[in-house]
């Protein structure tokens, strides 16, 4: 798994990853129906692997606001 981040703001960051999974080749058990009438077959598959980009947003909720409340002057 690799990915970057970038904060945009202090409350708001942009993530992107990529990862890689290889699982190499499986089999399954002997299939069946429910009533056992048809079935005996065993499947095989070939290479299995799986490549995911991923793009997510992540929200700071606890942070302090990005910017300074403005200055009310009476008088």
């Amino acid at each position: 798994h690799a990915g970057l981040a970038y904060r945009v703001n202090p409350n708001m960051t942009v993530e992107l990853g990529y990862s890689y999974v290889d699982l190499g080749n499986g089999t399954t058990g002997v299939d069946s129906t429910f009533d056992h009438s048809a079935g005996g077959h065993v499947f095989q598959f070939h290479n299995i692997t799986s490549q995911d980009l991923k793009l997510g947003v992540r929200w700071n909720l606890d942070s302090p606001p990005m910017y300074a409340p403005p200055l009310v002057t009476k008088g």
